[in-house]
């Protein structure tokens, strides 16, 4: 995986539900790299990995919602009049990882096999907050 790869992810003008996703933070490069690299090794393209890094990745997590059409308006509603709401506090909480200069990886995890094994990998490599993201739920792999 190259360093473009990276930049290509903090670029983005919105950051998207991560459906389908499992989503972690590492503390360090290092960490980070040896979880893509053990992704690649076990057979995820890295086209299926995204990582994200920094003030503008942080920033474009705090512009949006992730969602689009009606889910959009709901949670923008929900976040203005205070609402208790886990989706934003998740995103909230990649959006500080990101201002602290930890990385965000997100995996592509087509199938329960995958979800697991990515899982897996992330933990063991020093992977924090692993969730997985479903259709309108996620799941907490790992704290």
């Amino acid at each position: 995986m190259s360093e473009a790869t990276i930049a290509g992810t903090t670029a983005q003008d919105e950051f998207p539900y991560p459906e389908g996703r499992v989503v972690a933070i590492f503390d360090t490069v290092e960490h980070m790299w040896d979880a893509v690299e053990a992704l690649v090794t076990v057979g995820f393209l890295e086209s299926e990995i995204d990582v994200a890094h920094g003030a503008a990745a942080a920033d474009t997590v705090a512009a949006g919602t992730g969602r689009r059409g009606l889910a959009h308006v709901v949670m923008k509603l929900v976040a203005k009049i205070g609402l208790p709401n886990d989706e934003m506090a998740q995103r909230q909480r990649y959006e500080e990882a990101l201002r602290a200069g930890q990385f965000v990886v997100a995996v592509e995890t087509p199938s329960e096999q995958r979800k697991v094994l990515a899982s897996q990998i992330i933990h063991k490599q020093g992977g924090q907050f692993i969730h997985y993201f479903g259709e309108s739920t996620f799941e907490v792999m790992s704290a």
